[in-house]
């Protein structure tokens, strides 16, 4: 079986943004399922560049209590001196006190040398709403208060209270053709100004 997928990500201002909504596969299901994914690329010529990726993901599900974890830590070297190093772990936990409504809790860190970023941090809570759900369709939306915390290499901290909203559309055409997208936007509480947006959009289709 062969699956074709196009992933289409618009973004402004968007790092440190997760989406955890694309792991939302059969969380009606009890246990603990996952992947791993490990690369590594190697360009030789003029300037010699290699790549080493590691992103291991987990999400589990017992009753009414759904866990997330996402990881994602990348180190590229350029002539065999590091040349960008980013990461992330994300933990989010979900628990379901209706068919429609689930409370949210999440915590997030996050380091990104090429955007200067030493460190960030957040952690918030919230709710997530579920007013369409069927063998077909699913569309789902979140609404989360967050405190982030921000170290910039060679400059201040900053601290901010930020909103977070989402909004996630899935269709199953069929088993073998499926569309999906989920759009983010963070504002900071004290300056709306200050925002974050991220909208991902997957197709996918199985060949055979």
């Amino acid at each position: 079986m062969r699956t074709i997928i196009l992933l289409i990500l618009l973004a402004a201002i968007s790092y440190g943004m997760v989406n955890t909504e694309k792991l939302r596969m059969n969380i009606d299901q009890t246990g603990i399922s996952g992947d791993i994914e490990l690369c590594f690329d190697f360009t030789m010529g003029n300037t010699e560049f290699a790549r080493l990726k590691l992103e291991p993901n987990m999400v589990g599900r017992t009753g009414k209590h759904l866990l997330f974890w996402l990881n994602d830590l990348s180190i590229t070297w350029k002539n065999g001196d590091d040349f960008i190093n980013k990461g992330y772990t994300h933990l989010r936990y979900n628990w379901d006190f209706s068919n429609k409504t689930s409370l949210e809790i999440l915590t997030q860190a996050e380091f990104n040398a090429a955007r200067n970023l030493e460190s960030r941090y957040l952690a918030g809570a919230g709710f997530r709403f579920l007013p369409l759900k069927s063998d077909h369709l699913l569309l789902a939306c979140g609404l989360t208060g967050m405190f982030e915390y921000e170290q910039i290499t060679g400059g201040e901290n900053t601290q901010i209270p930020r909103g977070s909203t989402y909004l996630n559309f899935s269709a199953w055409i069929d088993d073998r053709i499926s569309f999906s997208n989920t759009a983010y936007f963070q504002p900071s509480i004290e300056d709306f100004e200050d925002y974050r947006i991220m909208d991902e959009a997957k197709f996918a289709v199985t060949i055979f």
